[in-house]
């Protein structure tokens, strides 16, 4: 008695010594995800409303709310060199020297290769020495 594979009806092909093989050409695989866009503002995270509200209150020179709008952002991007940065701004408009070169520090140490970010907290830390 002869038992079919798997049940299935149809044989497998049978190929004779001397024929080639007929493998599928292979083809690229479909995207189906589009890849990230980049911002213009590539450092402006998901904190940038607190951000913006802190620079606006900065320069109304409303410290407390900056501050706290500042403190916001950082707790929900802890990792922004530009946020330490504006804090930074912040202490050095209240006069609090020491405490604005710490977060330039701070903020310089999570620059990584932005020359810019760099520039910035080195002029204020000379600023506030």
């Amino acid at each position: 008695m002869l038992l079919y594979g798997c049940g299935g009806r149809t044989m497998a092909p049978v190929y004779e010594p001397g024929q080639g093989v007929a493998y599928p050409k292979p083809t690229a695989p479909k995207m189906t995800v589009e890849p990230p866009t980049i911002s213009r503002d590539r450092w402006l995270g998901p904190a940038a409303p607190l951000y913006r509200k802190a620079k606006i209150l900065l320069e109304k020179k409303a410290y407390r709310q900056a501050e706290l709008s500042m403190e916001r952002a950082l707790r929900i991007e802890p990792k922004n060199g530009y946020y330490w940065y504006t804090l930074a701004e912040i202490k050095h408009a209240e006069r609090q020297y020491s405490r604005s070169i710490q977060l330039c520090l701070k903020s310089k140490s999570l620059a990584g290769g932005d020359l810019n970010l760099i520039r910035l907290n080195e002029q204020l830390m000379a600023k506030s020495r």
